[in-house]
């Protein structure tokens, strides 16, 4: 039987090419528009859940709070925070340190500039991130060791084995010889980290003022949570943690360091799209324009789901006297319903093929354009089969609708009269009030784009 309905449905597109076109090429334009928008929407919320028990990674941000100025947050947090955290918050497995520096680094007379992250030898029992060469476990344990991702060691030693080389890295105007002794892979787009190169913190030749000083918010403070524990629940008790620790104000009537800062703890996945991105290794995200692009993927679904079915729906008056003539040769209702819905869904699944064909051929350009690392996979967690299977559902259902339930209660002996085919026209109200809500969205859409557009005419250049 459904056999006999495709078959129906391929000859009834065959027959009527161009009207097949129009749906189908209508219909893909909008699903693969769709597709590309949702994807950069699952890309961006997508940030640092690839990192293993992310769930339980927390970031120690800085709030300044000045008596005549503006609140500000940041990325940053003071060195001297490590300590104390581990001392206060038993719910921390690990809590590691970290502090940037950007250096020259000398390999066989010739100097490069790179950026360097000095961390303590704990890193990897807070970020488990996978090596190439080396064993996380020792990697960090002597003071004289760095790690480079692959594309950093590819770029000091090229297609040789970095692991034993030497460079030269300047600190504090001196060159310290560093034996590399791991190669981390390359990590992936979706990652608030930034990470070329790793050299083990030594505080022996740490300026004091960085050691010591809770104003002195120039690194980075992760903790690992015990399972169990929630970063909302540590949050409470950061107060009396600031009230234990932050030294009182030095002079009568100045700001106190605890009045001037306030901490908290930010999962790791909350990062990208948090509040807080100065300081930050990488530019973050705006979750406002996240959730504005998932509506204008809705919005360009929906105007492409209207337009087909409204294509759907004028087709479907010129087939009255086809559905009388089935009734006559002994098709029931339910048959007739079968049939149009299969017809309906048919069309909506070569858009769909198309749809996603035009999807793998932009998304390169895509990713280019945008810096992304975006990727279409059909199976799996992330698999986009499920879905595009519903929306064909959908759309075919929705589509097919008019033509199955109002066509196919028509009586035979009145449908094949030739005044009784304009009882078939009952779609005009439907077809017009699509046609108005596709020109109504249309019409927003645009005047966003404008108004975008215009803003970022007056943005200053950075």
């Amino acid at each position: 039987m459904w056999r006999n309905y495709l078959t129906v449905g391929l000859r009834a597109m065959l027959n009527n090419k161009v009207y097949a076109f129009v749906n189908v090429v209508g219909l893909a334009v909008g699903i693969a528009a769709a597709v590309l928008i949702f994807l950069y929407v699952r890309y961006e919320t997508s940030y640092d859940k690839w990192l293993p028990a992310s769930d339980r990674i927390v970031q120690l941000q800085t709030i300044v709070n000045p008596r005549d100025g503006e609140t500000s947050r940041s990325s940053l947090a003071p060195r001297v925070a490590v300590e104390s955290l581990r001392r206060e918050f038993p719910e921390f497995e690990h809590v590691v340190g970290m502090m940037k520096a950007r250096t020259a680094i000398t390999h066989e007379g010739e100097a490069r500039w790179s950026d360097v992250y000095w961390s303590d030898p704990n890193f990897f029992e807070v970020f488990d991130l996978p090596l190439v060469r080396g064993d996380p476990r020792t990697a960090l344990r002597d003071v004289n060791s760095i790690l480079l991702t692959e594309s950093e060691a590819e770029r000091y030693f090229g297609e040789a084995n970095p692991i034993g080389q030497t460079l030269l890295v300047n600190r504090y105007g001196e060159d310290q010889p560093l034996k590399v002794t791991g190669v981390i892979a390359d990590l992936p787009e979706n990652t608030h980290l930034k990470i070329g190169m790793i050299a083990r913190f030594n505080p022996d030749i740490e300026v004091d003022y960085y050691l010591t000083n809770w104003g002195a918010a120039g690194g980075y403070v992760y903790a690992k949570l015990r399972p169990g524990a929630e970063a909302a629940d540590l949050n409470a008790r950061i107060p009396a943690f600031e009230k234990r620790n932050l030294p009182a104000a030095e002079d009568e009537g100045s700001q106190s360091t605890d009045e001037l800062l306030d901490f908290r703890f930010v999962g790791v996945r909350d990062i990208h799209l948090g509040a807080s991105h100065k300081g930050s290794m990488k530019p973050g995200g705006d979750p406002l324009a996240v959730n504005a692009f998932a509506v204008v993927a809705l919005l360009i679904l929906g105007i492409a789901c209207a337009n087909f079915t409204n294509l759907t729906t004028a087709r479907a008056s010129l087939r009255a006297r086809e559905v009388g003539v089935r009734k006559v040769l002994g098709a029931t209702r339910p048959q007739l319903i079968a049939q149009f819905l299969a017809e309906a869904m048919l069309l909506a699944a070569v858009a769909a093929l198309v749809g996603l064909a035009i999807v793998e051929l932009l998304l390169p350009f895509f990713n280019r354009l945008l810096g992304t690392d975006l990727d279409l996979s059909y199976v799996g967690d992330s698999g986009i089969w499920a879905p595009m299977l519903l929306l064909i559902a959908v759309i075919g259902t929705v589509g097919g609708a008019y033509p199955a339930f109002y066509l196919s209660r028509f009586q035979p002996a009145k449908v094949l009269k030739s005044s009784a085919i304009g009882a078939a026209q009952g779609s005009g109200r439907l077809r017009s009030a699509l046609v108005i809500a596709q020109f109504a969205i249309s019409i927003g859409l645009i005047i966003c784009a404008g108004v975008v557009y215009g803003q970022q005419n007056h943005a200053p250049a950075t």
